[in-house]
């Protein structure tokens, strides 16, 4: 299990284009991947999971990782949020 701070900043206010591109991304892989902020845990591989968040908080959100391809997972959903 991998877990990493990530900035989703670059991406806010979610849309539609957005949340698509990041559920996309996260498909291509086995692993369970979610975002965690406070109370709230989502599903990264579940566009509407995505845009049913009015707020992401600061934009500082918790990735987590689970699985066999955890790593590449990881590495393929940061880069989204790097300008």
């Amino acid at each position: 299990m991998i877990k990493v701070w990530i900035d989703m900043r670059p991406l806010l206010p979610m849309n539609r284009m957005n949340a698509a591109s990041i559920a996309k991304t996260a498909n291509r892989f086995d692993s369970l991947l979610t975002l965690e902020w406070g109370s709230v845990i989502i599903n990264v591989k579940s566009m509407l999971g995505l845009l049913s968040q009015s707020s992401f908080g600061d934009g500082k959100v918790l990735l987590t990782a689970d699985g066999l391809d955890e790593e590449e997972a990881v590495r393929a959903i940061e880069s989204i949020f790097t300008p």
